[in-house]
């Protein structure tokens, strides 16, 4: 039986142009095709976790914002010399041997004993994991010594994350 005139026919010239299905407009198209959504794979790794020490006089609040938007965990607490620190009991910090940097207020104005400023050094100086301590009312450029840095607190957020990136280098220890 020859060709019916109903049959269907290929142009020659459509069979050698290969469906390119990246393309924008076919996307909704491809999505009812699609049987589940595509997932991110799982995180193999927990958030990081950053300490704050606080004090009553910073404002570690866009600190605080920055780390959580770069997807830090925070924990926080007021530091030696304000409550039961278990450092000034000679024990050790849960909360420091738990993060992976702890951000420590420090006033270099109030540095005499009776201002409290000693036990915030001794946490500052704890060895559980690196630390930066920054300076209130300072705008110093960070400076680092080993697992620990030094940093005005009132410099900007990014800053702070990059030395935080520095002292958290696995490579660098």
């Amino acid at each position: 039986m020859a060709d019916s005139i109903l049959d269907p026919v290929i142009d020659p010239e459509l069979r050698s142009i290969p469906l390119d299905l990246s393309r924008p407009e076919l996307s909704p198209l491809l999505l009812r095709y699609r049987t589940k959504p595509v997932q991110e794979p799982a995180k193999l790794m927990p958030p990081k976790t950053a300490l704050i020490v606080d004090s009553a006089t910073a404002d570690a609040g866009p600190w605080m914002a920055a780390l959580e938007e770069n997807g830090w965990s925070l924990s926080s607490c007021h530091g030696p010399g304000t409550g039961s620190c278990p450092l000034m009991r000679g024990a050790k910090c849960v909360l420091r041997e738990t993060a992976d940097v702890a951000v420590v207020y420090l006033d270099p104005d109030r540095m005499w004993p009776a201002a409290g400023t000693l036990p915030r050094i001794r946490c500052a100086a704890d060895s559980a994991s690196p630390a930066v301590v920054a300076l209130e009312g300072r705008r110093s450029e960070p400076s680092f010594s080993g697992r620990h840095a030094t940093i005005g607190a009132d410099r900007e957020a990014q800053v702070l994350l990059d030395v935080i990136d520095v002292l958290c280098d696995e490579k660098a220890w």
